[in-house]
């Protein structure tokens, strides 16, 4: 989208024991000195011309619900999660995958075991972002070929981030320097270097058909780098 997104702040309102969540509110702003900056309070002065980009709580049923402010996304439509942690991989990872059907209320986000149970296939996923809890590292995003230049990898990405912070997860949602053409050009455009370092290494792309992962025409690589196995 080419908007300059600035310094997050994270306002933590409240604990829930019970689901191990917090309610969280991102607002971003030239004026805050720190990129990730977690606080307990937020004044009026602190928020003049703060910009709130997400929420993230739980909804009178106590399940999580992670919001995306419509400007980050203005094309994107409706979207609920499903959010897969992988304790077999070291290190953990988890994929926050979305539906844009109507069998969720939007911006709600359910477990593995929940989706089941839904009359859902897999692979009517519109878009999914898989990346480390332990450091916020994003590992893959996807989005799929006829869902592309809508804002949905935006979208998603912004309610990763609500997600991680909600789960009380340590650091922020960044990239490394691995990332597919498609990935660097999505890159250049975030407009928070600070979060997206410089493209260092190649990362092939992947597809999704069926819920099967397949293999795509490889972009160029940037120069001196070596192919990386996976990654989306």
């Amino acid at each position: 989208m080419g908007r300059l997104i600035h310094n997050a702040r994270y306002h933590r309102q409240a604990y829930d024991r019970a689901t191990g969540t917090w309610q969280v509110t991102c607002y971003t702003s030239e004026r805050f000195p720190v990129d990730g900056e977690i606080v307990t309070s937020v004044s009026d002065e602190d928020l003049d011309g703060a910009i709130l980009e997400w929420r993230a709580y739980l909804d009178a049923e106590g399940r999580s619900v992670v919001r995306v402010s419509e400007h980050l996304a203005p094309r994107a439509s409706r979207l609920w999660y499903v959010a897969i942690p992988h304790d077999d991989h070291d290190p953990l990872t988890c994929d926050l995958v979305a539906f844009d059907t109507d069998h969720l209320p939007a911006d709600r986000v359910i477990d593995d075991p929940t989706f089941m149970l839904l009359p859902v296939r897999a692979a009517q996923q519109v878009a999914a972002v898989r990346w480390l809890p332990s450091t916020g590292v994003v590992d893959q995003v996807y989005v799929g070929k006829d869902r592309r230049r809508l804002h949905l990898a935006t979208k998603v990405l912004a309610a990763t981030s609500a997600y991680h912070q909600h789960r009380g997860w340590p650091g922020v949602l960044r990239g490394d320097g691995r990332r597919t053409r498609l990935g660097e050009l999505f890159a250049t455009n975030v407009g928070i270097p600070h979060r997206v370092p410089a493209w260092t290494e190649y990362h092939r792309p992947m597809d999704r058909a069926d819920g099967v992962e397949a293999r795509v025409d490889e972009p160029e690589q940037p120069p001196g780098a070596q192919p990386a196995q996976g990654g989306a």
